[in-house]
């Protein structure tokens, strides 16, 4: 709060879909604060001097954590395994009854489902379906979560699209080397879209500087996805090689056909503009990927991503900010840390459609805002971040979040729940499938992790 009385307000905290909030007369408040203000009051609270513009969002240090940092000393109990066990599992959460894209999932061979409930999730057919499957699927409902041993289940916030990282630990306690992370309303186009999807691959590279939309290289040349930052819709994208490197993929985005993965911009726009829906170019995924260099990042979201083992520990979903911001700041973070761990991030044709759950467009854009005003700086700070030695990959997005915290993108709430995450992951882990990131090496300037993957 400044001295002049008005509160920085957030936007709060909610699972996927916006509300739209009831105005105050914000014309009038903002018109008295700036008046009796000072100037330098003016700069902080972004009130501009200028008839013609505003204030940019700054990535400045505005306070300091005064938490511990740093994974050392961890109890390691010895967890019984849950019943499942995977090689693949697919995690969603979901307030809404049975989906088809969920059944296409639980039919899916080679596949195990983690379902997530919350406190008004209608868990009666999930429940069956676990009944039904019970070597392929688990649905957490909130009393079922409540009696995981995790550290993350107690931590993580009702109501908020951040009860998926229960999930996570849970897939990766029951052994998986991949985690589909996925939502209630993408169906998977067929049961093998994944197939052939492997860490080590061969891919074609991107190349250039800073924000990049992925979209026009699969043919929506109009579209870009949410979370690109405004500034950079007219900007020159990235040249494409035309031959293929060999790289070690931490994710791969799978885009969705129909109704992709825009933000409320676009939804809003007219329709003879930007077409919605749209189709993506079909092609076969594992042949066709785009892997992002280190010099560019690109939003990616939780509708529709491949995560292999290595890069678990970047799945932590942030849960101080609203649902349609959280996967978009933990998509940043991510390619940050995958930087440095000599990871990457890799884009593939379509492997859902979405058949989109009902949303108000206006509640998502004011959801969305920190997307609109602050993606720009986020992706600025973050390509210019530096990699701390020797780190493995817990470590590296540890202290990125303390570093977003510090930078108010997120609060300190985040710092302490994804540590709570980390030593859930290490637990998890300790009896089965190795620690990810755990053994590091150095490599081309950074680290990256040796363990193997899936």
């Amino acid at each position: 709060q400044s001295q002049f009385g008005c509160a920085l307000l957030r936007t709060p905290t909610a699972r996927t879909t916006g509300k739209t909030h009831h105005t105050m007369h914000w014309g009038s408040l903002l018109a008295a604060a700036a008046a009796a203000a000072t100037p330098q009051e003016r700069q902080l609270a972004g009130v501009s001097t200028s008839a013609t513009s505003g204030q940019r969002w700054k990535t400045e240090r505005k306070r300091r954590f005064e938490g511990v940092v740093g994974l050392t000393n961890i109890d390691r109990p010895r967890w019984p395994r849950p019943r499942l066990k995977c090689v693949r599992a697919a995690v969603c959460t979901t307030i809404n009854a049975l989906t088809q894209p969920i059944e296409i999932v639980a039919n899916a061979s080679d596949w195990c489902l983690v379902v997530v409930g919350d406190a008004i999730t209608p868990g009666d057919a999930y429940q069956r379906l676990a009944r039904q499957k019970p070597d392929k699927v688990a649905y957490l409902s909130l009393e079922d979560q409540r009696r995981l041993p995790y550290e993350t289940s107690a931590a993580m916030p009702e109501r908020h699209f951040g009860r998926k990282n229960v999930g996570y630990v849970y897939a990766a306690h029951a052994g998986a080397s991949q985690i589909f992370d996925f939502d209630d309303d993408n169906a998977l186009l067929s049961a093998t879209a994944l197939d052939g999807l492997k860490p080590t691959t061969k891919v074609y590279l991107a190349s250039g500087q800073g924000p990049v939309n992925p979209y026009p290289w699969f043919g929506a040349s109009k579209a870009w996805p949410r979370g690109l930052p405004l500034d950079s819709l007219n900007a020159a994208n990235a040249s494409l090689s035309t031959t293929k490197s060999t790289v070690q993929l931490g994710a791969v985005q799978g885009l969705a056909q129909r109704d992709p993965d825009v933000d409320a911009i676009y939804r809003l726009a007219p329709r003879n503009a930007l077409p919605l829906p749209f189709f993506f170019e079909r092609k076969a995924a594992s042949e066709n990927l785009i892997a992002l260099s280190h010099k560019t990042m690109a939003p990616f979201n939780a509708q529709a991503t491949l995560w292999f083992r290595d890069a678990f520990a970047a799945l932590y979903l942030p849960t101080t900010v609203h649902g349609r911001v959280s996967d978009i700041w933990r998509s940043y973070a991510a390619q940050a840390a995958f930087r440095c761990q000599g990871l990457s991030l890799a884009f593939s044709p379509p492997v859902v459609e979405q058949d989109r759950n009902a949303h108000d467009f206006m509640g998502d854009y004011m959801s969305e805002r920190p997307l609109y005003e602050e993606a720009g700086a986020l992706v600025e700070y973050l390509l210019a971040w530096p990699c701390p030695s020797g780190s493995s990959l817990p470590a590296v997005f540890e202290r990125l979040f303390v570093d977003l915290y510090e930078r108010g993108f997120i609060e300190v709430q985040d710092v302490g729940r994804l540590q709570a995450f980390l030593r859930d992951l290490i637990r998890a882990t300790d009896h089965g499938a190795a620690l990810p990131g755990r053994a590091n090496r150095h490599r081309r300037g950074g680290w990256r992790s040796g363990a193997g993957s899936g």
